[in-house]
């Protein structure tokens, strides 16, 4: 029987070293080449834990032949997605007990090599059978939003776009975007993102929200934003590895589920302004000033912003700590 407790007792004795592609001077490690996104194969019992340290919540224990993907690395520590769960495992024992090995069949070169097929345009009408399968496949046949969107689109003048995934020829998943508030310097609102289900894990959806948020820079948006529904840790792993931080919970934005909004700043950011009146109206009803400025700036309302403030329906944010922490709480996970 695998010795759990001898190995993880051997590992914290022992002290971690960096674990990189360009430098591992660890002999454990020398050889290993587990960059982020890689999809690994245990090749042995395997404790996942919730922090990188022996002595935390033991998460579950992953069996010979489950697939992983990493998030990150810290010294011989992985950070990685198996089954539905995510934490921290060993890449490899101190004794030289290999754990792990790459995924045959499903390596990171491949996983490149198909992110380069994709070419990501402007939606065309021929694509419009595609996207409405894509879009009941991911959100129900009720779902009529891209229509709307789409008739938006379509609309001279429009600042809606939807932009859409074409591998080789096949159409992928689509992004739904719009340019909202004021014209000097509008916010980026993301309406839709859904990529097809047997495409997921690609990078796929994540190509398309950088389109869209440089298509939103170029146009001297201030913020990029969204709304996500709060146990959707597919895709709030995404949103935060791509600098989206949390703002605000909403309480039963879909109905029977709350939601995150969830911003990420642009360069234009600086130049926003805020309506002072309401900066001091929230400031005289004892909401500190700074978070208040920060959280004005921050949405494409400020008026709505201001009123859910003061009414208690949106709560206030320590804007500074949500900085520093780059939108840490919002899971890890990601099969976008």
């Amino acid at each position: 029987m695998f010795d759990f407790d001898a190995l993880e007792q051997s590992e914290a004795s022992a002290q971690l070293v960096t674990f990189s592609q360009a430098d591992s001077g660890d002999p454990f490690t020398e050889g290993l080449n587990f960059p982020v996104g890689s999809l690994l194969k245990s090749v042995a019992p395997v404790r996942m834990r919730a922090e990188t340290s022996l002595d935390s919540r033991l998460v579950c224990t992953i069996q010979p032949g489950q697939i992983a993907e990493v998030q990150a690395c810290s010294g011989r520590r992985l950070f990685i997605v198996c089954g539905g769960q995510e934490g921290w495992v060993s890449a490899i024992a101190l004794d030289a007990t290999i754990l792990w090995q790459q995924e045959n069949g499903n390596s990171w070169d491949q996983t490149e090599d198909l992110r380069q097929t994709l070419r990501v345009r402007p939606f065309r009408e021929v694509d419009r059978p595609f996207l409405q399968r894509i879009e009941a496949q991911c959100f129900g046949l009720r779902d009529q939003s891209l229509h709307l969107w789409l008739m938006e689109a379509a609309a001279p003048g429009s600042r809606t776009c939807v932009d859409v995934a074409v591998v080789d020829t096949a159409v992928a998943g689509y992004c739904a975007w719009r340019l909202e508030g004021d014209l000097h310097s509008p916010v980026l609102y993301v309406l839709s993102l859904a990529v097809e289900a047997t495409q997921r894990r690609r990078g796929y959806a994540e190509e398309l929200l950088r389109h869209a948020i440089k298509r939103g820079e170029s146009s001297g948006a201030a913020a990029a934003t969204l709304h996500v529904r709060v146990d959707n840790k597919p895709a709030n792993s995404l949103y935060s590895r791509l600098g989206f931080v949390l703002v605000a919970h909403v309480h039963d934005y879909y109905g029977n589920c709350d939601a995150w909004e969830l911003l990420r700043e642009l360069p234009a950011m600086v130049k926003r302004t805020v309506d002072h009146t309401l900066v001091l109206k929230l400031r005289a009803e004892g909401f500190p000033q700074i978070c208040v400025i920060r959280m004005l700036q921050w949405t494409h309302n400020s008026e709505a912003m201001a009123a859910l403030l003061a009414a208690g329906e949106v709560p206030i944010v320590d804007c500074q700590d949500v900085m520093r922490q780059g939108g840490r709480a919002l899971g890890s996970s990601c099969r976008i």
